[in-house]
C-alpha cells in the first residue's frame, strides 16, 4: 500500500482489490451518474458522447466553462463576482493536463478522462454553481491544485511509467467521489444544511477527501527516481505524447505561472462595454488586422486585456495571450513572451499539428528544442488556413531591446500565418505605433471613452450597494446615494481610484472599523489623483509595525514572496544569526491587511504578495530633483540593502549548515549566553539544553568531537519553525543579487558574513558561474553587468594582482560608461588600479570615476603588490610622469603623496 512521507497508509476505496485502479474509476463515474436525476443524467451521457467525438480538451475549453459559469451567476445574482467561477481555472486547468495523457491511461482510443471525469466535473459544476455554498465550493477546488504541481519529470516519463499511471489513477477516482459527495450535499434541503452545519463545517465535512487528494498529488509530485518503473509502454502513441509534452514544456517552463497571471486579472472585474465597442466588434470580425487598447495609468487596460481572451475563447485556430508584469522579470524577456505564445498556439491545434514533420517521426532530441528553433518550424507543423489571434498585455514594462527583439518575432509571424494582435500600451507611448503598417488594418479603442465612463458608473452603484448590504449596520438610503455620486465624480475614469476609495469607505476586511463620521470625512477629502490616493491608502495602514519595511522588501524582492515566506523576511534580525519564532507573525492575511493596507495584496492562489498596481512601486519610489545624482541612494537601494542582510543572515543559521561536523575552539559559556540572551525562545528543547549545559555538575570539559555551536543553532529550531525552510530556495536562488549593496568598508559584520557564504558556504547558493573559484575577469565583468558593488570591491581586493591591471583597465574601458553603475565608496582605489602600464589613460573614464564618488585618496594596504612582492603603487610616479592625460590636479597629487607616505613608512 503507497504511503505518504510521512509514513501514513493512504486510504484505499471500497470495491474489488483485483481491479485496476483504471477499472474502478470506470466505475466511480457510472455511480455519479446514477446520482443524478433522469434529465442531469441523460444531458451527462451526451456530454460524454460529445467529447469523445471532438478533439483534445484544450485550455480554451477551462476559460469557456468558467465564462459559462460566471455568466450565469452574474444573470442570478447582482452580487456576484468574476473571482468565484474564475477561481477554480487552476483546478480545471489540471484536469485538462491529464485528459492529454488519456489515451496513454486507458490503452485505448476513448479517452476515459475526458469523456468521465471532465464530463463528470463540469455536470457537477452546473448543478452546484448557483447553490449559497459555490463560494466554498470553488476554494476548496482551487486549494486542491495548490498543495502539489505537476512536475516536468511526471510529463517526461508518465507515458512510461505504469506506476504514475497507476497513482493518476486513485487520484482522478478520488476527484469523482469529490463530485459525488458535493452533488450530495448540494442536495441537501435547507434545513438539513442548517442541522448539518450546527455539528460540522463545510471545510471538517469535507477535510478527509481533500487530505487523501493531496497525499495522492504528493506521490505524483515527489522525485521519479524514487520510482521503480518496472513496467514500461512502448508505442508510437506513448513517443509522440513524450516528444509533444517535451515540446510545450521546453517552449514554456512556466506556463502555469502565465495562466495564473491571466486568472489574476480576470478575477478584477468586466468590461461588457468594450466587447460591444464597435472598432473591437470590427477587429474581431477582421483578418490580419491591428488592435491597439490604450488608456492611462489605472485605467484598467490588463483587466479588459483579459477580458478580451475569455471573449475569444474557443475561436478557431486558437488564441494566445501574455500578460507582461513588472514585477516578475521571467514575463520580460522575448524568449518567455515568444515561447508562451508558442505553447498556446500549439497546444490549441494539438491535433491538426502535422506532428509528422518532425525529425524522427515524432521525438525530438533532449536540449534541441529552443523558442527559435521552434519558430523555424512552425511553418511545417501549424495549419496555415486558419486564423490565429495573439494578445500582449504591458509590453512596455519590459526593457526596450526584448521589446524591438518581440515585435520582430511578431513581425515574422505575421508574415508567414493569418495572424490578427491585440496590444494594449499607455496613452502617450511611442513604443508600439511602428508596428501598424504591417497590418492591413488597425483599430483603436480608448479607455477614456464614454462608453467606458458610463460602465464605471454603474460599476461603483452596484459596487456600493452590494458592500453596503454586507454591512452589519448599512448606511442609510441618502448616505449610499452620496457615497456614490461623490465617487462618480471624482473617478475620472481610473478604476484603481475607485478601488481605493471603496475599500476605504467599506472594508472588505473585518478587523477595519468604520463610522458614519469616518466616512464623510473620507468623501470630504477624496484625492485627485493617483498619486493622492496612495497617499491616503498609505495613511490608513492601521499597524505600522514594519513601517515603510514591509513596502520595500515586497518591492525588492526579485519574484513575488509567499505569505510565509515574507513573514520569515520580516522576523529574521539582520546581523543576528539566531531564529527567533517567537517574533514571526501568525495570521497571513492580517498581516498584509494590516501592516500593508490596500496597497498590498495576497493571491488566493498562490499565496504570494504583490501590490495592487506596478505604478505604486513608482509613487513609493519617487525623489525629488534635487536627488537626482550618482551618488543619492535610493529608496528601492536602501530595501535591497535590507533584504541582501536579511537573506545573508538566514543563510548563516546553523540549520543550513549540512557539511559534516567540524572542531572549533569556542568559549562555551560565551556562545550559550549569547544564544539564549539572542533568541528568547519558547522552544522546550531550546530552554532544556541551556539549564544542561549551564548545570554545575556537569564535566567541566567538552567532548572533542562535539560542534557546541551547531547543536545550539539547531536547538532553536523546533518542529514548529518548519515555516523557517519556505525561504531557502529564494534565498539561494537571489542572495548573490540581493547583495550589491553590501558595505565593504571596515569589515562590518554584514560583509564578513558575505565572505563566509562566498567562499565557505558556496554550496548554499546558486552562483552564475560553474565553479566556487573563479578568474577575476569574470567576477569584475559580472560585477559590472549587474552593478554588483559588493562583488566588485571584493574582487579588486582579494582577487587581482598587480600583473592583472592591465587587464583589469581594458575590461573597464570595453565598458559602457553610462552602464557603468559602481559608485561611491565601492570605487574605493579604483582610480589607482586604472593608472598601469600599458596604453593612454581615457580622461573621460577618469572623469566619470571621480564623478561617480571615486577617491583621489590612495591606500596601500589594498592596493596589489608586484611579482616580487613589492608594494605596486610604487612603481606609479615614473607611469605619472609619462602619462599626459591624467588629471594632476584631481589624481597626480594625492597618488604621489600616498606613494612618499609609503616610501616613509618603509624607511
Amino acid at each position: 500500500m503507497p504511503r505518504t512521507q510521512s509514513g501514513a497508509s493512504l486510504v484505499v476505496l471500497p470495491g474489488n482489490p483485483q481491479l485496476s485502479a483504471e477499472v474502478r474509476l470506470g466505475q466511480a463515474i457510472s455511480e455519479f451518474a446514477q446520482c443524478l436525476d433522469i434529465a442531469g443524467r441523460q444531458a451527462y451521457q451526451k456530454l460524454q458522447v460529445q467529447l469523445t467525438q471532438t478533439g483534445p480538451l484544450s485550455p480554451a475549453d477551462v476559460i469557456t466553462l468558467t465564462e459559462q459559469l460566471n455568466g450565469e451567476g452574474a444573470r442570478r445574482y447582482a452580487a456576484w463576482r468574476p473571482a468565484a467561477g474564475t477561481r477554480i481555472g487552476g483546478f480545471l486547468r489540471r484536469i485538462q493536463q491529464f485528459a492529454t495523457f488519456g489515451d496513454i491511461l486507458i490503452g485505448g482510443s476513448q479517452n476515459l478522462i475526458a469523456s468521465g471525469v471532465w464530463a463528470t466535473v463540469r455536470a457537477m459544476l452546473e448543478v452546484c454553481h448557483h447553490h449559497v455554498y459555490f463560494d466554498q465550493i470553488s476554494t476548496l477546488l482551487m486549494r486542491l491544485t495548490t498543495s502539489w504541481t505537476i512536475t516536468q519529470e511526471f510529463v517526461q516519463h508518465f507515458p512510461r511509467s505504469k506506476e504514475l499511471q497507476t497513482y493518476l489513477a486513485e487520484y482522478l477516482i478520488r476527484i469523482v467521489r469529490l463530485c459525488q459527495q458535493i452533488l450530495a450535499f448540494s442536495q441537501r434541503s435547507p434545513v438539513m444544511l442548517l442541522a448539518s452545519s450546527l455539528f460540522s463545517s463545510f471545510e471538517a465535512e469535507f477535510l478527509p477527501l481533500q487530505q487523501e487528494l493531496d497525499q495522492w498529488g504528493l506521490l505524483i509530485e515527489k522525485p521519479f527516481g524514487a520510482l521503480t518503473t518496472k513496467t514500461i509502454l512502448e508505442g508510437q502513441g506513448a513517443l509522440l505524447l513524450e516528444s509533444q509534452q517535451r515540446l510545450l514544456t521546453s517552449l514554456s517552463p512556466n506556463q502555469d505561472s502565465f495562466d495564473l497571471i491571466f486568472r489574476r486579472e480576470r478575477k478584477r472585474g468586466n468590461c461588457a462595454w468594450l466587447l460591444s465597442d464597435p472598432d473591437y466588434t470590427s477587429w474581431k470580425s477582421a483578418t490580419s488586422a491591428l488592435l491597439r487598447l490604450t488608456g492611462h495609468l489605472g485605467s484598467g487596460k490588463t483587466v479588459g486585456m483579459a477580458n478580451i481572451a475569455a471573449d475569444l475563447t474557443g475561436r478557431k485556430g486558437g488564441c494566445a495571450l501574455f500578460f507582461c508584469k513588472s514585477d516578475d522579470p521571467r514575463t520580460q524577456t522575448r524568449n518567455s513572451i515568444a515561447g508562451s505564445i508558442l505553447h498556446q498556439l500549439i497546444f490549441n491545434n494539438l491535433t491538426a499539428c502535422h506532428w509528422d514533420s518532425l525529425d524522427d517521426g515524432c521525438l525530438l532530441p533532449v536540449g534541441t528544442v529552443t523558442v527559435d528553433s521552434v519558430l523555424q518550424m512552425l511553418p511545417s507543423l501549424l495549419p496555415k488556413e486558419q486564423e490565429y489571434v495573439l494578445l500582449i498585455d504591458g509590453l512596455e514594462e519590459c526593457p526596450d531591446i526584448e521589446v524591438d527583439d518581440t515585435i520582430q518575432t511578431l513581425l515574422g509571424l505575421q508574415s508567414t500565418f493569418r495572424l490578427s494582435l491585440c496590444l494594449s500600451e499607455r496613452s502617450l507611448s511611442h513604443t508600439l505605433p511602428l508596428i501598424g503598417s504591417s497590418f492591413t488594418s488597425v483599430y483603436l479603442v480608448s479607455l477614456n471613452s464614454l462608453s467606458k465612463e458610463s460602465e464605471l458608473h454603474q460599476y461603483i452603484w452596484s459596487e456600493v450597494q452590494v458592500r453596503n448590504s454586507l454591512r452589519q449596520l448599512a448606511f442609510p438610503p441618502d448616505m449610499e446615494t452620496q457615497i456614490a455620486e461623490q465617487l462618480i465624480t471624482g473617478a475620472q475614469g481610473m478604476y484603481l481610484w475607485v478601488s481605493l476609495q471603496l475599500e476605504a469607505i467599506s472594508p472588505s476586511r473585518q478587523n477595519i472599523i468604520t463610522t458614519d463620521e469616518t466616512v464623510i470625512d473620507i468623501l470630504g477629502n477624496l484625492p485627485n489623483s493617483l498619486p493622492e490616493a496612495f497617499d491616503q491608502a498609505l495613511a490608513r495602514v492601521s499597524d505600522k509595525r514594519y513601517g515603510m519595511k514591509i513596502f520595500g522588501l515586497v518591492a525588492t524582492a526579485a519574484e513575488p514572496l509567499t505569505v510565509d515566506q515574507l513573514k520569515v523576511v520580516l522576523t529574521v534580525q539582520p546581523g543576528n544569526t539566531f531564529w527567533e519564532s517567537g517574533k514571526l507573525p501568525h495570521d497571513s492575511r492580517q498581516l498584509v491587511s494590516c501592516c500593508g493596507g490596500t496597497l498590498l495584496e495576497m493571491d488566493e492562489e498562490d499565496g504570494k504578495v504583490r501590490y495592487i498596481h506596478h505604478s505604486v512601486v513608482s509613487y513609493l519610489a519617487k525623489s525629488e530633483p534635487s536627488q537626482q545624482s550618482p551618488l543619492w541612494v535610493s529608496w528601492l537601494e536602501e530595501a535591497e540593502q535590507t533584504m541582501g542582510l536579511i537573506c545573508t543572515t538566514y543563510l548563516s543559521y546553523g540549520i543550513f549548515d549540512t557539511r559534516i561536523a567540524t572542531t572549533r575552539n569556542v568559549d562555551a559559556k560565551r556562545i550559550v549566553d549569547s544564544a539564549a540572551a539572542a533568541a528568547k525562545s519558547s522552544s522546550p528543547i531550546f530552554t532544556h539544553l541551556i539549564r544542561h549545559i549551564r548545570n554545575g555538575k556537569q564535566p567541566k570539559s567538552v567532548p572533542k568531537g562535539l560542534n557546541i555551536l551547531n547543536v545550539l543553532h539547531q536547538a532553536q529550531f523546533s518542529k514548529e519553525d518548519d515555516i523557517l525552510k519556505c525561504l531557502l530556495p529564494y534565498a539561494r536562488e537571489y542572495w548573490l543579487q540581493h547583495t550589491r549593496f553590501v558595505n565593504t568598508q571596515g569589515n562590518t559584520r554584514e560583509y564578513l558574513m558575505w565572505l563566509t557564504i562566498f567562499e565557505e558556504k558556496a554550496y548554499l547558493v546558486r552562483l552564475p558561474w560553474a565553479s566556487e573559484r573563479q578568474h577575476w575577469s569574470v567576477l569584475i565583468d559580472y560585477a559590472l553587468d549587474q552593478s554588483h558593488h559588493c562583488l566588485f570591491q571584493y574582487t579588486i581586493r582579494k582577487v587581482l594582482r598587480f600583473s592583472d591591471l592591465v587587464s583589469f583597465r581594458q575590461l573597464l574601458a570595453s565598458k559602457e560608461l553610462k552602464k557603468f553603475q559602481i559608485r561611491g565608496p565601492w570605487l574605493d582605489n579604483t582610480i589607482a588600479l586604472c593608472i598601469a602600464p600599458g596604453p593612454p589613460i581615457n580622461p573621460s573614464l577618469l572623469d566619470y570615476l571621480l564623478t561617480l564618488g571615486a577617491s583621489a585618496d590612495f591606500s596601500l594596504d589594498t592596493f596589489p603588490d608586484d611579482e616580487t612582492g613589492s608594494p605596486g603603487i610604487w612603481k606609479i610616479p615614473e607611469i605619472l610622469c609619462q602619462e599626459n592625460t591624467v588629471n594632476r590636479m584631481k589624481i597626480g597629487l594625492p597618488l604621489l603623496r600616498t606613494v612618499l607616505r609609503s616610501a616613509t613608512d618603509r624607511i
